[in-house]
């Protein structure tokens, strides 16, 4: 169960989808989501540098404006949360946090449960920062499980339809604890889950793949499909599952198999490209 969940809060079309999901899982159970905005101070130092002498005053002008931009966006993000949770009558607090994004956030996530962001977030949006490069920083280095919600999610897949789950395992204890979190997410029990493991000794992956549904199973997973593989698990997942693949669940440490799809320049592709949701655990 997760009774703590941590929104982190931008003008991106991915975050505002990240709150709908972080809305549908808070009443599913009965949890209360926590709203995040920063005004990144650094950030707009960093963008004006340094000027030349004599050049003080515009300097401060300058900052004053952005500073006044970022605030203002901040108090329409502010407001936009409050409406949404107290509509959907969910508990509900906010945060407004000034300094680095990345780092707060991060140093947040040791409180809460789970993390609901969005992939394409920018929260240096007074200067216009590239998309997606807090996010890069927060799934590197976040405390808790972490569910990254893409720009063109379509929400109902999650909140009225039959999602498809691939879950990649490699034995590792750091896999194993990703699919024990994931379990412990879902609720409505309709997902369809694919265990996948490719490794050389057969008897040891069956061995995994068995006991890993044995537990989906006890949490009311009943549609749950196990694949064993000789195949690179790269190609295997990218030939069946890829395109029909609405949630990828991963541990963020992994053997190099797997931390080759999952966290190289794979991932970077998901992220930016594709549709689907990742749900990172430790």
């Amino acid at each position: 169960m997760y009774k703590r969940i941590l929104v982190p809060i931008d003008p991106s079309e991915s975050s505002k989808k990240a709150l709908d999901l972080a809305i549908y899982l808070a009443k599913q159970h009965d949890a209360e989501v926590t709203g995040l905005v920063v005004l990144d101070q650094k950030g707009i130092d960093d963008y004006i540098g340094p000027l030349p002498i004599g050049a003080s005053k515009y300097a401060h002008e300058l900052e004053h404006l952005f500073v006044s931009e970022a605030k203002k966006v901040i108090a329409e993000l502010s407001e936009m949360f409050e409406q949404k949770c107290a509509e959907t009558s969910i508990k509900y607090t906010m945060h407004k946090l000034k300094g680095m994004p990345g780092t707060l956030i991060i140093e947040e996530s040791r409180f809460y449960d789970l993390m609901v962001m969005g992939r394409q977030s920018n929260f240096n949006f007074a200067i216009n920062e590239e998309k997606g490069r807090t996010f890069e920083k927060v799934m590197s280095n976040c405390l808790s499980p972490i569910l990254a919600v893409p720009e063109d999610l379509d929400v109902t897949i999650i909140t009225e339809g039959n999602p498809s789950v691939l879950i990649a395992l490699d034995g590792s204890l750091e896999a194993s604890g990703a699919l024990v979190r994931f379990a412990q997410l879902v609720s409505d029990q309709t997902s369809v889950v694919n265990l996948v493991m490719s490794h050389e000794d057969e008897y040891f992956a069956n061995y995994i793949l068995s006991n890993s549904a044995d537990l989906l199973d006890r949490y009311g997973l009943k549609e749950v499909n196990t694949h064993y593989t000789e195949k690179n698990i790269i190609k295997y997942i990218d030939e069946n599952f890829l395109d029909s693949t609405h949630l990828f669940v991963m541990g963020p440490r992994t053997s190099n198999a797997l931390s080759s799809f999952f966290l190289g320049s794979f991932t970077k592709y998901l992220l930016k490209n594709s549709k689907q949701l990742l749900f990172i655990a430790k």
